[in-house]
């Protein structure tokens, strides 16, 4: 009977290919070349590769390898998309300078340079209620607004904020309707951005002692009715 043929000089041996290729962590297409060649050299002439199962092992590789080629370019395009909103967003926040703006955004200022206005948006009619919360989130101040038309509000913070200490507080806003349902309001702030700074995590617009993410930056409004 005939034996196996043996290894051969100048031929890598199967278990080498396969070292050198895990080694790296990953398999490429050389690496993958070597190993195949070695396998041809090395198999059984009385039980040699299945030739279909060659070419599938083959065309798997291929497709495998054009994936990852287009994963990678994915990537380059999203970097590339990332760097422009980027730039963008700091092209933006600095037009804002000198402008006032609202901001979608529930935290407020007390004190000398504090926060003037809160807007409203209230889509139903009912009657008002303003809180206003501390760092912890407990209610430390509630006002009744009366009773609200539906529409766009304006909320005098100052007089809301009136004997508090100096600093940062949040505000939440409800209308309770004839149905005795309840209506959790969004509020807008309105600042006049004096200036920008610039972060990792993008642009931020300044107004006075508070900074605020570019992208809760609403719109550019005029002036709307007190309540």
């Amino acid at each position: 009977m005939t034996a196996p043929i043996g290894p051969t000089s100048g031929t890598p041996s199967t278990g080498g290919a396969f070292t050198g290729a895990v080694a790296g962590g990953q398999m490429g297409k050389n690496e993958f070349i070597k190993l195949l060649v070695a396998q041809m050299t090395h198999q059984d002439p009385l039980a040699p590769m299945d030739g279909q199962q060659m070419a599938a092992q083959l065309a798997q590789f291929s497709s495998v390898e054009q994936l990852m080629g287009i994963s990678g370019k994915f990537d380059a395009q999203a970097a590339a998309s990332n760097a422009l909103l980027g730039v963008v967003n700091n092209s933006s926040a600095i037009d804002l300078i000198g402008k006032t703006v609202t901001i979608q955004d529930d935290q407020v200022l007390a004190g000398e340079g504090g926060t003037e206005f809160v807007d409203l948006d209230v889509p139903e009619a009912g009657a008002g209620r303003l809180q206003i919360l501390n760092a912890n989130g407990a209610v430390i101040r509630e006002i009744e607004l009366g009773g609200l038309s539906a529409g766009e509000r304006r909320l005098d913070m100052q007089s809301a904020l009136q004997g508090l200490p100096a600093g940062p507080y949040r505000v939440a806003v409800e209308v309770k309707h004839e149905d005795g349902n309840t209506t959790a309001l969004q509020t807008r702030l309105t600042v006049r951005v004096d200036g920008v700074r610039m972060s990792a995590n993008g642009a931020y617009i300044t107004a006075g002692q508070m900074s605020y993410p570019i992208g809760l930056v609403d719109s550019v409004r005029a002036a709307l009715p007190i309540s």
